[in-house]
């Protein structure tokens, strides 16, 4: 019995109360991971098209330009802790391969999310980047 005349016990309402409250501050926490891991990965694919795009505007062996976006951008990834169950770097257009042109490139990465699946997050998401990068007007190509 509690302290004041005419008020009832309340042993053991905190732990009540938290096994209501509990539910919703790990899926409140879920949610926040989630967005950050969203965010984050977006980031991270971004930068790895950038760094496929300047690798393929370096490379002077046309034979060899894909090749080299697609390693440069799966390392960036790799290095940044973004593991990509689905990386792709579509076909370079090499058309204007020359000094003085410009390369884009893209860059599609799909993280699985399945463990946030609790929070509301769908299994998978992919992130697509493009970046456009100019080739080196004084640079000769091989």
């Amino acid at each position: 019995m509690s302290g004041l005349p005419g008020m009832g016990d309340d042993r053991g309402s905190a732990a009540v109360e938290m096994v209501i409250i509990a539910p919703a501050l790990i899926a409140l926490m879920l949610l926040v991971v989630g967005m950050g891991r969203l965010s984050h990965g977006k980031q991270q694919v971004e930068v790895a098209a950038a760094q496929a795009a300047r690798a393929a505007s370096l490379q002077r062996i046309p034979g060899q330009v894909q090749a080299a976006a697609q390693t440069a951008a799966q390392d960036t990834l790799t290095s940044r802790g973004v593991t990509c169950s689905a990386l792709s770097v579509p076909p370079i257009d090499l058309s204007t391969d020359i000094p003085g042109g410009e390369i884009t490139v893209q860059v599609q990465c799909t993280v699985k999310l399945s463990d946030l699946f609790l929070a509301g997050f769908p299994s998978s998401h992919t992130w697509k980047a493009t970046v456009t990068t100019p080739i080196d007007t004084f640079e000769q190509a091989g």
